[in-house]
Parts: C-alpha cells; sequence; structure tokens
C-alpha cells in the first residue's frame, strides 16, 4: 500500500497533467482562432493565462515543499 506521501505525488502529477491537457487545448483554440482571422476574446486569454498559472504555481508548490525524512 503506498504511504501518504506517495498518494500526494501522484495526485499532484494527475492534476498538472489535466490542467496541462486543458492549457495546450486552449492555445491550440486561441491559436486557430487567429490563424482563421477571428479576433480571441479577452475571455480566451484570460482563461488560457489563468490555465497556465494554475499549472505553473501548483509545479511550484510541489517541486519546493519541504520533504519530510524518515
Amino acid at each position: 500500500m503506498p504511504k501518504q506521501n506517495e498518494w500526494s505525488v501522484w495526485a499532484v502529477l494527475f492534476a498538472n497533467l489535466f490542467v496541462l491537457t486543458a492549457g495546450v487545448l486552449s492555445a491550440v483554440i486561441f491559436v486557430l482562432r487567429i490563424a482563421h482571422q477571428a479576433t480571441p476574446s479577452y475571455p480566451d486569454a484570460l482563461g488560457l493565462g489563468a490555465v497556465w498559472a494554475l499549472f505553473l504555481s501548483s509545479l511550484w508548490m510541489a517541486l519546493t515543499r519541504p520533504r519530510r525524512t524518515p
């Protein structure tokens, strides 16, 4: 059975994967709108920035959290 620390690491990894996927999809939609000469709306840019900020902040917290030594 995994320890509590292993569960939290896996939870952070899967959450970051989900957020990264959402960020990539929103970036693709953003670029496709520009390619089709449609002006990207303010919510598109805001959502794209929010998704990437969430991903980077959660990754930063996961990498810099204090480690417990057994």
